[in-house]
């Protein structure tokens, strides 16, 4: 049960991410995992089976199988 807070910064909003196993290497500020992982925010859920989390450049690659549902922004 491991839950991941990337804070909101620069234009984008808090993310969350939950999974059963996560390989974390801290001087890279970086972690991955092979496991189903479910990716939150604000308007979506994406779930994926694996990810690669490189925090220093802010990017999130989902591996496969990704699902995603996206909640409209109301005006």
């Amino acid at each position: 049960e491991v839950q991941v807070v990337r804070a909101a910064g620069n234009g984008m909003d808090e993310q969350r991410f939950a999974t059963d196993y996560l390989h974390v290497i801290t001087d890279r500020d970086w972690a991955d995992s092979d496991k189903p992982v479910t990716m939150t925010n604000k308007f979506s859920t994406i779930e994926a089976t694996g990810m690669e989390l490189d925090n220093r450049a802010g990017t999130v690659k989902l591996l496969s199988h990704v699902r995603a549902s996206h909640d409209p922004i109301s005006r």
